[in-house]
């Protein structure tokens, strides 16, 4: 049984900290199960200047303006860009989406300011800046924390040369998110164990929930099964989608 999800186009929006190479197996796994799929690129949101998490909005928007209306919009978030999905979705509109967050942030379903980093991880980003600006993210930690992120050197090296080197400044900022952007049909992917307490607080929401067991960066190591998981995430959201509609 196929589980092509019809007229439909798959987003796959990679986390400021890194590069679209994230996502690349992925969308390579579902197009060749005949699915579209679009990566759009945010990198050298740096040399576009504050707000960035602005920039990062209207980068999205443009990179997605040209795509047809009729198809339903699988957008889906990595990691930090969770914060950033319901504005990237409202500025979308008036296009039939669905939301996945994929071992991402949630932002409160209330909305409001939202900050981009907890004050005690921004201390340590502050603390290893150098005049104002981060090293590349997988420099954050020591060699041996983030090598078993990836499947093999080529791929680790290939994500290193496209990481971005941000301004701190960059997670200092606060996101405004709109009251109500959960009303659209929105689901969690959870790769790793330490976004289950999200993956949790989701399914008390009522949001369709797919687990893996892997890391952060699990789309890297097992393209397959997330796009396996991504397509039954779309079917039972685009579904609610069109039964809003009926």
């Amino acid at each position: 049984m196929s589980d092509q999800v019809a007229a439909a186009t798959f987003v796959l929006v990679h986390s400021s900290s890194v590069g679209p190479a994230t996502w690349a197996a992925v969308a390579g796994e579902l197009r060749s199960r005949g699915q579209r799929v679009e990566v759009p690129s945010m990198l050298g949101l740096a040399d576009e200047g504050p707000p960035y998490a602005h920039a990062y909005i209207d980068r999205a928007a443009a990179a997605l303006a040209s795509l047809p209306l009729d198809p339903s919009l699988v957008l889906v978030a990595h990691s930090n860009v969770g914060l950033f999905l319901p504005a990237i979705a409202e500025s979308l509109a008036p296009r039939r989406l669905v939301l996945v967050f994929a071992d991402a942030s949630v932002p409160p379903i209330e909305g409001g300011d939202v900050e981009l980093a907890p004050p005690a991880f921004l201390d340590e980003l502050r603390a290893m800046a150098v005049d104002g600006v981060l090293p590349r993210w997988s420099e954050w930690w020591p060699d041996e924390t983030t090598a078993g992120l990836f499947p093999d050197l080529v791929t680790r090296q290939l994500v290193a040369a496209e990481e971005p080197r941000l301004p701190v400044s960059f997670y200092e900022e606060k996101l405004s998110v709109a009251a109500g952007w959960a009303q659209r049909p929105c689901g969690y992917l959870r790769l790793s164990e330490g976004y289950e307490a999200e993956a949790a607080a989701a399914g008390e929401l009522g949001w369709p929930i797919r687990r893996l067991s892997g890391e952060h960066l699990h789309m890297m190591v097992d393209a397959e099964g997330v796009a396996q998981a991504l397509q039954s995430l779309a079917g039972i959201l685009i579904s609610r989608t069109a039964g809003e509609e009926a």
